[in-house]
Formats: structure tokens, C-alpha cells, sequence
């Protein structure tokens, strides 16, 4: 199966897409974005904190259960899970991107939240020159859409991974859970309105996205040499307003107390969720112990 997109292809990266995902984070660096850091100690006030927070923790607690000690973040960006992992206590975490303006706006969020700044690698995620075997996890934030071929990615991982280690991988290929549009007639009517005189949003930042099925990335997981593996529907809360204090006191407010409810019930994952609501998937699969 050959998924086409526009950021990433065999051989290298796409002409333009390291330069830009460089000028993204440079950008974030130099204006001081309101979403240049979505680490937060205290309630998230966006829904990208939001998400992010629920990721790490997440990670963090399944990382807990496979008894892991030593990370890496491959496609690092601004490295807000990393910023998660160390503030827990984990201090054997080391980055991986492909940017040097990635690595800068990462160093920069560690430094303001008084966190020691792990050690970096510029590198290609599919060809990193690290050591085989080193780490007993190895995650990413919405990296394997970028590619046309993810297989690289997860072969260098599998290469990279300790006997016994694991992933994990949330994905977010370009698709609009159903769910969405039953909240946007809630608290957005009027996106369908600008929607149907063409005056819709054109995308997060103008970055392409591909679309595969979970099965297609279980395959690929197999294929690579995984003892197993596991992509689930996961993250049930859209974005559907792009008003961030519209967000933070109607649509938050509604996600807090939804999580609140769902989380009633033991989960593994708290984000997990069915194909109706996903925003994407995660992938876990683990490495053969020997």
C-alpha cells in the first residue's frame, strides 16, 4: 500500500520540508506563540494543551506498566512530551529532529519551565546513527502521517528499541472524525455557513496530511519485526471553534467534564476511544524479548 503526501518521500525529505517545519518552529521561537510551549502545571487553557497533557500522561503510565527507563523522541518538534516525561522525574530522555530551529524552540521550552535540556541529535528519524538497542521506549507526537513510506521510520525504531521495548505513536492522518460535526452544530453552526461559501479553514499551518487505515500500520509493524502491536482509535476530542477564549470557556469546560465522566471506568489508555470520534490512532507494538 503506497500513501502519497507532500511533506515526506523515499529517499529524503520532500524539497522544502525540513525548511518548512524549520521556519514554523523559528516562528514560534521568535514571536513567542501562545502554542510555542504546550506544557502546562496547571489547567490547559488550550485544546492543544489539552491533548498534549493527555498524551504524555498517557505515555507516561503505559510506559510505567512496561517497566521502561530509557526514552527517545523521534521528530522531537518543540519536544512538549519530553518536557511531560522529565518533569515526572525521568531524566534518561534523549531527542531526535531533524531542525535545528526544532532543537532551539525545544531548548528555549526547557529552560522556561526550569527543566535540564536532554540530549539532542540532529538527524533523520529514519537513518539516526544512534546506537542499536539503546531504549526501552521510543515515542512521537503525530510524525508517521508525514511520510510516504513509514515503514523507514518504524524499522529504525524497531533497530533503535532495547529487547522487550516499546512504542508509542499517536497518529493524526487527515480525516475528520463524524463526531466532529455533531459538536461544530453545537458550539460552531456558523463554520458551515463559511464552509459553504468557501471560506473554510484551509488546515493547521497548510501541512498535508495522509490518510491510512490502523490495520495498514499494524502491517507495517509486523513487517519490521514487532513481537506485536496495537493501533487504536484514539483521541475523541475534535477541535471544532478556532476562538481560543470561545474554546477555553464553553468547549474545554464540556472536554474536561467528558473526560471527567469517561474516566469513571478503567482505561489503559484515557484517551482511547471508537472509530465515530477518533481524531486518529495510536500505535503500541513491542519488540521480541530474547
Amino acid at each position: 500500500m503506497s500513501v502519497k503526501v507532500s511533506l515526506e518521500v523515499a529517499g529524503g525529505p520532500a524539497p522544502g520540508c525540513a525548511s518548512q517545519w524549520g521556519e514554523i518552529w523559528h516562528q514560534m521561537h521568535r514571536e513567542c506563540k501562545v502554542d510555542s510551549c504546550l506544557f502546562t502545571r496547571s489547567m490547559p487553557k488550550t485544546l492543544y494543551q489539552f491533548w498534549q497533557r493527555a498524551y504524555a500522561q498517557d505515555l507516561i503510565s503505559f510506559a510505567h506498566r512496561q517497566g521502561c527507563k530509557s526514552f527517545l523522541e523521534l521528530g522531537c518538534g518543540r519536544a512538549t512530551t519530553s518536557m511531560y516525561l522529565a518533569d515526572s522525574g525521568q531524566h534518561n530522555i534523549t531527542l531526535v529532529d531533524l531542525s535545528e530551529e526544532a532543537r532551539n524552540l525545544a531548548e528555549s521550552n526547557f529552560s522556561r519551565m526550569g527543566l535540564r535540556f536532554p540530549p539532542f541529535f540532529l538527524a533523520d528519524v529514519r537513518a539516526t546513527g544512534l546506537p542499536t538497542g539503546h531504549f526501552d521506549c521510543i515515542y512521537n507526537i503525530g510524525l508517521l502521517e508525514h511520510f510516504d513510506d513509514p515503514s523507514e521510520v518504524l524499522k529504525e525504531t524497531y533497530r533503535l528499541l532495547k529487547p522487550g521495548g516499546v512504542i508509542f505513536m499517536p497518529i493524526f492522518p487527515q480525516r475528520t472524525p463524524a463526531l466532529a460535526f455533531v459538536l461544530r452544530a453545537v458550539f460552531n453552526p456558523l463554520s458551515f455557513v463559511k464552509r459553504l461559501w468557501g471560506r473554510g479553514s484551509s488546515g493547521e499551518h497548510h501541512i498535508t496530511r495522509a490518510y491510512a487505515t490502523g490495520r495498514y500500520y499494524e502491517n507495517l509493524c509486523q513487517d519490521a519485526g514487532f513481537a506485536w502491536s496495537e493501533c487504536m482509535h484514539y483521541n475523541p476530542f475534535p477541535k471544532v471553534v478556532r476562538d481560543c477564549a470561545y474554546e477555553r470557556k464553553l468547549v474545554l469546560s464540556a472536554y474536561r467534564l467528558a473526560e471527567r465522566i469517561r474516566n469513571r471506568k478503567f482505561r489503559d489508555f484515557s484517551f482511547r476511544t471508537n472509530g465515530f470520534s477518533s481524531v486518529g490512532f495510536l500505535l503500541i507494538a513491542g519488540k521480541q524479548v530474547r
